[in-house]
């Protein structure tokens, strides 16, 4: 029987964040497992193999799921705890699929052909062109595309997208409410088809769900939603895209708190992905970013 430090998804004390339960199979870090604790049935990741204590029994893990979390997601979960001053297991929850029985898969159905991206402008072109420059470099450094509304940011991140998924890497795209975006929703809608995960609060769990699965299986490449759609752990993330970066509801305001903007600039260094940042009117942390040379800044200040 072997023994394993399991991280369950709740809150915890912040030095005793893991409690020790047994399996007869051998589990690697990051397996995502159903434990018994305080009378119900809780998710949690397995940490680490340890000793079979022997000055006390240790209940079984009750059910083994097929969801395992990388390394560098391991390294992402402990940082957001440090980070943001909350437990591993309230860090862990965030990545987490929602609770319900699987799903069945929906149908891929036909839509009609996918319309052409709009012809660049030059300076819209001399940004493709860097961006698409820094896809093949080993340290990419973030991007802010500062333009004024209707610059046409947008074709810039279908162009880039359309570059990441060809060379077999998947595409994160952040809205601040997708509600409130529907020509960028629309725009990647009409290029892409079929390859979109629509990813908010407004689906249900089993649509969600079936989103979830979607991205991490690779049956499809872009996710499109509001904060949540970072969390959706893909190991074969290419491209971050923020647009109005600047959006307060970037902003998680109840535990685990967080903010998808440093967020997503965390996933993209450690997955060494592209991370682009759109917006009108930047926020001050990340235009003084940019201005100091942490992020490399390109301007639109014409009108598309």
């Amino acid at each position: 029987m072997n023994a394993y430090n399991i991280i369950p998804e709740i809150k915890t004390d912040s030095k005793n964040y893991s409690f020790t339960y047994s399996s007869s199979q051998e589990l690697s870090p990051g397996t995502i497992v159903d434990i018994p604790l305080r009378n119900r049935i809780v998710r949690g990741m397995v940490e680490k193999p340890v000793v079979t204590p022997k000055s006390f029994p240790i209940k079984p893990i009750k059910n083994i799921t097929d969801l395992t979390l990388s390394e560098d997601y391991q390294q992402i979960i402990y940082w957001i705890a440090d980070y943001y001053l909350c437990s591993p297991g309230e860090a862990l929850s965030l990545f987490l699929p929602p609770e319900m029985k699987r799903p069945k898969i929906a149908p891929i159905h036909n839509q009609k052909t996918a319309k052409s991206p709009n012809r660049l402008t030059k300076d819209q072109q001399e940004i493709f062109n860097d961006l698409k420059n820094k896809l093949n470099q080993k340290q990419k450094t973030p991007s802010l595309i500062f333009g004024v509304t209707g610059s046409g940011k947008t074709e810039i991140y279908l162009k880039i997208a359309k570059e990441v998924i060809a060379s077999g890497k998947q595409v994160v795209v952040l809205v601040p409410e997708i509600i409130l975006t529907p020509q960028t929703e629309q725009r990647f809608l009409e290029y892409f088809e079929n390859q979109i995960v629509l990813f908010h609060s407004n689906l249900s769990k089993s649509e969600r769900l079936i989103g979830y699965q979607d991205f991490i299986q690779k049956r499809k490449n872009i996710i499109i939603g509001p904060r949540s759609a970072l969390l959706v752990p893909s190991d074969n993330i290419g491209l971050i895209i923020v647009d109005e970066e600047h959006e307060d509801s970037y902003k998680q305001e109840q535990s685990p708190r967080y903010h998808a903007v440093r967020l997503a600039e965390k996933i993209a260094e450690v997955k060494n992905a592209l991370l682009i940042f759109g917006s009108a009117t930047p926020s001050v942390e990340t235009f003084y970013k940019a201005k100091t040379g942490k992020i490399d800044l390109h301007e639109l200040v014409f009108r598309y």
